[in-house]
């Protein structure tokens, strides 16, 4: 019998960290008649880095594949969206197994929105503060999970359903007792696994480090994740803090959701049921400010995005787009002529910029913004210093 099991996530629940265990302990499963397809994905996954899982099972052209063995798993938060077009759903799920089960993990309602904030701010470019952003969201994880439990009921397949809030200390355990009820294999097996340095993936941050990505995320959002990842692959295990949510929007939000959650938990073991809020918040003595290490961490990765080639051209790129709005402007090929040359110097071996470029720039600034007095100022200075250096010579 041809038994596919996924693991959908959704996200903010231990999904990381799930798919860590699974790729190291990839043949420990084969011998347990699971087969966890290899991906490119599992060498990041074994050194405990973010990664998205072995999902191929949606891409295009993908077979599903059992071979020798009776079950096959995948894991992948994406499956938790994609999954609902019933296209995806019925050709390349039901058509390709002869039994489906689903290990779905949901959360807490305030511990998911709070999550799913620290998310957006660490790889979506976010910059609006909590309580904003509670605001203007809509439902995205708690509405489909109910669609996906009518879909099981449709279909007929096994949804297991968990509450990730009960489970985050041991979110593996919870994950394989769940995987030996559906396979019936013995739950003695699972001390034969070997367990991760870190006991944590994609950590959520402390305040000091949100108010830090949303900074970075105003400059350009792609630095701001790329500094998210540096931060939480380098420093795994920091305790996490959550921002203070506005009293009026807690109420709004409670009378929003607690239908949503009765109607989940009328469907779910009572044992797993969601509620709207913890109620046994932590405590934590957490440094307000950023440690040596996090400063560090921006240092090299800033200079590894910023200084790169690349993205150096990008970012000039994005700054000259505003001569767009300047139709009255005579010298753009000419500076454009200025910029070109100037990235031509930093692709050179010495790669070093002098006072003579740092005018060119700043009289393209002033080009821009003429009634700028800082750049008014600057330019004046250093025509009077270039000036002076040459006639000293």
């Amino acid at each position: 019998m041809r038994h596919l099991i996924l693991h959908i996530g959704h996200g903010k629940t231990g999904t990381s960290f799930i798919q860590t265990v699974l790729s190291i302990n990839a043949c420990e499963l084969k011998k347990l008649n699971i087969h966890y397809p290899n991906h490119t994905s599992f060498s990041s996954a074994k050194k405990g880095y973010i990664t998205s899982g072995n999902m191929e099972v949606l891409s295009k052209d993908a077979r599903i594949n059992f071979g020798e063995f009776d079950n096959l798993m995948f894991s992948s938060e994406n499956l938790f969206f994609n999954l609902l077009i019933r296209d995806n759903f019925e050709k390349k799920i039901l058509s390709n197994c002869d039994k489906l089960s689903v290990i779905l993990y949901t959360r807490n309602v305030m511990e998911m929105l709070i999550s799913a904030w620290g998310q957006a701010v660490k790889r979506a470019g976010e910059t609006q503060s909590l309580n904003e952003f509670l605001v203007a969201s809509a439902d995205m994880h708690h509405s489909k999970v109910l669609k996906w439990i009518e879909l099981s009921k449709e279909f007929n397949f096994d949804l297991y359903i968990k509450n990730y809030s009960l489970h985050k200390r041991d979110i593996f355990s919870s994950f394989y007792s769940t995987l030996c009820e559906i396979t019936k294999i013995k739950a003695s097996s699972f001390g034969q696994f070997t367990m991760p340095e870190n006991d944590q993936v994609n950590r959520s941050m402390t305040l000091a480090e949100y108010t830090l990505l949303q900074c970075a995320n105003k400059i350009d959002k792609r630095f701001g994740s790329m500094l998210s990842d540096a931060l939480v692959n380098n420093i795994p295990n920091l305790l996490s803090e959550e921002p203070t949510i506005n009293k009026n929007i807690r109420d709004e939000l409670s009378d929003k959701y607690e239908p949503l959650i009765e109607e989940i938990n009328r469907h779910i073991d009572p044992s797993e049921a969601i509620i709207f809020e913890n109620t046994s918040a932590e405590t934590l003595d957490i440094p307000k400010e950023l440690t040596k290490e996090q400063i560090d961490i921006f240092s090299e990765t800033f200079a590894n995005f910023f200084v790169s080639k690349t993205n150096f051209s990008e970012i000039f790129a994005k700054f000259f787009g505003k001569y767009t709005d300047l139709g009255s402007h005579t010298n753009i090929q000419e500076d454009v002529n200025k910029i070109r040359d100037i990235s031509l110097k930093i692709e050179s071996e010495d790669g070093k910029l002098d006072m003579q470029d740092a005018l060119i720039l700043m009289k393209i600034a002033h080009n821009l913004r003429p009634d700028g007095p800082v750049i008014k100022a600057k330019v004046e200075k250093w025509q009077a210093l270039l000036k002076k250096s040459s006639e000293n010579e």
